[in-house]
């Protein structure tokens, strides 16, 4: 394996392990009345504190330039951010269908946001997470993977397996993990991590904008959000078509010449602390009711 790929295994981890030391804060006495949308901003910077720093200050490049965005990675994003959307909802269908169900209450975390201005909640839900959560999931596994020289599926597959467990509950995971898959092909396709950034936001900001509407006008923005995101796959396939090589291929294409010795100790450490968190996480919500 190379001491590179194990290099940014070790990112990923020190990353969890920022994440979860920023997490603890709300548990020491002196920080339990901080407000929750301060808290949920130190949880951010915990996460993107290592890897950040590891960016600026890397002379062996390891983790691969964020390139500037372009007109064509805007566009691309836009395009991406809503057809997630309609493979999400199927994705959750999918769960529901298996009965995978989740300790943590979603509708009283969303009550808890609506307490608060849509611009603050919007820097929290959707700026921050597009931000920092494809940084540290797209940028530096993601493409990290691929720079070395990593199979593209397997290095998406990855990326987007710790980006689903690092949300924690049983719900969020399987659609956490779709998005991640486009949101990595995505980038493959412009080479641009705003691509991934700007599908992100789109995601988080519909379901924001959705909590502070009425009820009806949240139902027609979803409708919506799911007619366009049906257009864009619509055109996606077509595009593809007509294409000799279609990117799609390309991304899903097992090779012999590329690497797939990614697990190190790293790595898998980091799964199985995210696989145990999430157990705790729903063990330990009802209880803390």
């Amino acid at each position: 394996m190379k001491k590179e790929i194990k290099a940014i295994n070790r990112i990923v981890l020190l990353s969890l392990v920022g994440y979860i030391l920023s997490s603890s804060f709300s548990m020491i006495p002196a920080f339990i009345n901080i407000d929750p949308v301060i808290k949920g901003s130190f949880v951010y910077i915990g996460l993107m504190l290592i890897p950040g720093t590891y960016y600026l200050f890397n002379k062996k490049e390891i983790i691969p330039k964020i390139e500037k965005p372009t007109k064509g990675s805007l566009v691309e994003g836009v395009k991406l951010g809503f057809i997630v959307i309609p493979f999400m909802i199927i994705a959750s269908a999918i769960a529901q269908y298996f009965k995978i169900t989740s300790t943590v209450d979603m509708d009283l975390a969303y009550d808890v946001i609506k307490g608060y201005p849509i611009v603050l909640m919007g820097i929290i839900i959707v700026i921050l997470p597009a931000l920092c959560e494809e940084f540290v999931f797209r940028q530096i596994l993601f493409k990290g993977y691929v720079k070395q020289g990593v199979n593209t599926l397997l290095a998406a597959v990855v990326s987007a397996g710790m980006f689903g467990l690092f949300h924690m509950n049983f719900v969020q995971i399987p659609y956490a993990i779709v998005a991640g898959i486009i949101f990595a092909y995505g980038i493959k396709k412009t080479d641009n991590l705003w691509t991934s950034i700007i599908a992100h936001a789109i995601v988080n900001g519909t379901t924001l904008i959705s909590l502070y509407v009425p009820e009806k006008v949240a139902s027609v923005i979803g409708v919506i959000a799911v007619l366009a995101g049906g257009i864009f796959f619509v055109l996606f396939v077509r595009e593809q078509s007509k294409e000799k090589e279609a990117d799609v291929k390309n991304f899903i294409m097992i090779d012999k010449t590329s690497d797939y010795k990614i697990f190190s100790f790293s790595l898998i450490f980091t799964i199985s602390m995210l696989i145990a968190m999430t157990i705790l996480v729903e063990q330990l919500t009802p209880l803390l009711g």
